[in-house]
């Protein structure tokens, strides 16, 4: 059986730092977890299925992944965008809760 290749631990740790990150308020991981943890995810993910069946999108589609990746962290962007300006909207430029 293969071993889990290096990006998949690396995937796991920058999912676990911004975790602890979130946790401790620090930033960027307390207002961007999401599209950092999901690239750890991917990472993460992407190495199971290759140790489990010999190919994945990362060793042999890398474009294909990227564009994905890529797609997903703009549409975060723009969801993150829109939540902050519906912030400013009622004057408290806080979150809410």
């Amino acid at each position: 059986m293969r071993i889990l290749p290096f990006y998949g631990w690396l995937g796991l740790l920058v999912m676990v730092v911004s975790q602890i990150g979130v946790l401790m308020r620090i930033e960027p991981f307390y207002h961007w977890h999401t599209p950092i943890a999901w690239t750890g995810f991917i990472l993460l993910a992407d190495a199971t299925v290759w140790k489990r069946r010999g190919n994945s999108w990362l060793n042999d589609n890398r474009a294909e992944l990227f564009f994905v990746e890529r797609a997903h962290v703009q549409k975060n962007y723009e969801e993150e965008a829109a939540h902050r300006s519906e912030q400013c909207a009622d004057g408290t430029g806080e979150r809410a809760r």
